[in-house]
């Protein structure tokens, strides 16, 4: 039996979800994406606006929509301007929709699999913006391996940092010493054959004074392999995965937690996810804990995460 899915006049996307903001004198601006999708097989006719805390702006004020037919899209911008920020604290933007009498303020993701009846994951129309105190280096340059698909790469751009999504060539032959730091994605091991074919370069770029920093991966990362220091990862490694698991700093005087700013708790308590190696070697250093330590390995002049 297949499911009956009812579906809005118009969709309403955001991007993105979560905005991080760091405060600035004389205010902050950034800026929000907003996708419509139209389902109304005769067109629409509407506004579209963002709902903004006390005293924030938007360039501009908004949208006149016109859709002919049931499954056009239009993406907009929003330039919105911060007067003040406090660090710490959260705000809530929501791009709403006027069609008619009606408000609407939520869109959804289409998931759609060959073996399976499409669904749809509906969400509410929202950028949370957090404001948040924090130091980057200037200058810094990112390199980021993309994996399964996530919203890393934004997040790092958001705090100032320059952001280049790495491909094949990139991996195969490029200049992976002008990056400050390379991070292989959640997965990345899983669904790229040339990051497994072109893994020793990564390597190499560790062992000569780089930065590297694999986030999560499942079985098809072999530390014993891939690592530039050998570890083991066996098949009862431990994931934490619960955002709110308490988190123990095992090593508060190691520079990943003090430099270039010390880390607060409000950081290390949201959004951890990790499957660690349940073995030490070498003469690593466990770093914090929630289940099971995560640990940088020191390599010459380098660093492997």
């Amino acid at each position: 039996m297949r499911k009956l899915q009812v579906m809005p006049a118009v969709a309403v996307n955001v991007v993105p979800a979560q905005r991080i903001v760091i405060p600035q004198e004389g205010g902050s601006l950034f800026t929000v994406d907003t996708e419509v999708i139209n389902n109304v097989a005769s067109g629409t006719q509407g506004l579209l606006q963002l709902g903004l805390p006390e005293g924030w702006t938007a360039d501009p004020a908004g949208y006149d929509l016109s859709f002919a037919q049931a499954g056009e899209r239009h993406t907009f911008s929003f330039d919105v301007a911060v007067p003040t920020l406090q660090a710490g604290e959260e705000y809530e933007v929501h791009a709403i929709a006027q069609i008619g009498d009606a408000r609407i303020s939520g869109g959804y993701q289409v998931i759609r699999n060959r073996d399976m009846e499409t669904r749809y994951l509906f969400r509410d129309a929202t950028t949370l913006v957090s404001g948040l105190n924090v130091e980057v280096a200037a200058g810094l340059n990112v390199g980021y391996v993309m994996g399964v698909g996530d919203e890393v790469p934004s997040g790092i751009e958001q705090l100032g940092a320059h952001v280049t999504l790495l491909q094949e060539a990139d991996l195969a032959s490029g200049d992976l010493d002008s990056y400050d730091v390379i991070m292989v994605g959640t997965r990345a091991y899983a669904v790229r054959q040339d990051l497994r074919t072109y893994n020793r370069r990564l390597m190499d770029y560790a062992h000569a004074g780089g930065n590297l920093i694999v986030l999560y991966q499942t079985q098809e990362f072999v530390p014993e392999q891939m690592a530039p220091i050998s570890a083991r990862l066996p098949r009862g490694a431990e994931e934490v995965s619960e955002e709110d698991a308490p988190v123990t700093i095992l090593a508060p005087d190691h520079p990943v937690i003090t430099v270039p700013m010390p880390l607060q708790r409000p950081i290390l308590t949201v959004g951890w996810s990790s499957a660690d190696p349940n073995s030490l070697r070498n003469g690593m250093r466990p770093i914090r804990h929630s289940s099971k330590p995560m640990t940088p390995v020191r390599i010459r002049k380098g660093a492997h995460f």
